[in-house]
Order: structure tokens, then sequence, then C-alpha cells
């Protein structure tokens, strides 16, 4: 059984572009062959290697063939670049503008408050962006799809969207098309039939049995069913205080 110590070696390398290299959607053979050239370049204090292909199979297990494919992926998102060196291997070097990977570019939904008499018009959107630490706001969910024009949702409502995408965001199943975040936000207005009490019971209850989906209320018929709610309802409130603020 392994015992890893640092006194054995470690990997030097600055927070702000290990933040970004996980952020960045990079699966299977590619971000294996990423991780070892970051242990072969910044693993020795090194800004650059020579690797040859023998060498990744060695370390990765993945066959040569296949190691080029993933350098060829990883070169075109810009996340590493390399110099060809038939003799030593090729010269590889991570890329640190990591605001240039065209990898690390996600699809985000968000929520667009547009101020009216009556409430607040909102449009969800999806934009391109680099993904960042900021947290899903009124202030700052701002992008690109209109669900209806004739739509008009109050700040309280609006809030729970924010509070939603911050928890599917937490969660890495953050809605990846305008169409996907517009079904959500309908089937909330639907389940909820308008009332924000029970949009905040949909929402807390969910968030509370860490589901992936929001569901229709159980039946307030019973009197312990109702007192129930209360408690939900309630305990949303307090959620929201800690999370989302008007």
């Amino acid at each position: 059984m392994g015992k890893p110590q640092l006194e054995n070696g470690y990997v030097r390398i600055s927070n702000e572009l290990w933040e970004a290299l996980y952020k960045i959607n990079i699966n299977g053979e590619s971000m294996r062959i990423l991780n070892c050239i970051i242990r072969k370049t910044y693993g020795w204090n090194k800004k650059e290697d020579h690797i040859s292909f023998s060498q990744f199979e060695k370390e990765t297990g993945i066959s040569r063939r296949n190691a080029i494919r993933a350098v060829k992926k990883l070169a075109s998102i810009n996340i590493i670049s390399f110099q060809k060196n038939n003799v030593k291997g090729n010269l590889y070097r991570i890329n640190k503008e990591y605001k240039t990977w065209k990898g690390s570019v996600e699809m985000d939904t968000c929520v667009e408050i547009d101020s009216c008499p009556n409430g607040a018009t909102a449009s969800v959107k999806t934009c391109k962006k680099v993904v960042s630490k900021r947290t899903h706001t009124k202030d700052t969910i701002q992008k690109t799809l209109t669900i209806d024009k004739d739509l008009t949702l109050n700040n309280k409502l609006l809030g729970l969207i924010s509070v939603w995408f911050k928890y599917k965001q937490e969660r890495g199943q953050m809605y990846k098309s305008a169409s996907s975040a517009k079904v959500f936000v309908k089937e909330l207005i639907k389940l909820s039939k308008g009332d924000d009490d029970v949009a905040t019971a949909i929402i807390t209850t969910s968030i509370a049995n860490n589901w992936a989906g929001i569901f229709e209320p159980k039946n307030k018929g019973e009197n312990h069913e109702e007192s129930r709610i209360k408690q939900t309802i309630n305990a949303g409130k307090e959620y929201l205080r800690g999370n989302y603020s008007e």
C-alpha cells in the first residue's frame, strides 16, 4: 500500500492555474496525457520538457496512436503547445494563459432582469464564458435566450431560480442549452401555480433531498401534511436568507 509523502516529491503549481485546470472540460485519455505533461514539467520544476510517445505509453498505459490523438486534442484547445523533435521527443509546455483555452469555455445559464411597473420581466439565456467563481445572483446572471416576451416573474421567484441554478452548478449538472433552462422555469411556474411559497417549498425540498429535478408538492389535504409543507417553506426561507438576498 502506497504512502505518498511530500518529501518524496510533489508538483509545484499555482492555485490560479490549478483552479483553471479543474474547471476545464477534458475527458478520458486527453486528461491523462495532460496530467502526464504536468508531472514531467512542473513536477520537475520545468516550464517545458521533451516527452516521447513511448514515455507517454509507459507512464499512462495509453497506446501511441491514442496518445498522438490526445496531444492533438490538447493542442487544438490551446492548453498545451509543443515543438516537434523526432530525436528527443516533442518539447511540451503548458499554456498558462488559461483564458485562451478553448476548452474552458462552457455553456452557462442565467436569468436577466428588466424592471417594469408590475415586477420584473425575466429572460433566461445561455452564454459562453470562461468558468469563474462567481455565483448566480440577480445582479450577475445576464445572458441570451428569451423564454416568452409576456412572461413576468417577481423578484422572489427570480431569486429561487438563481438558487436552483447555483445548486445545479455545484452538482455539475448545469443546463447546457437554453431550451432545457426554459423547460425548468416553465415547469416551476406550472407546479407552483404562481404561488411563491409553494415554489419555495418545491425548490428547497428538492435541494434538501439532493434531487436532480423538481416535483409537484404532495396533497395538502391532511393537517399533518399542511404542517410539513409549512415547515418546508419556513426552512426554505431560512435557506434563501443565507444564499440569496433581494
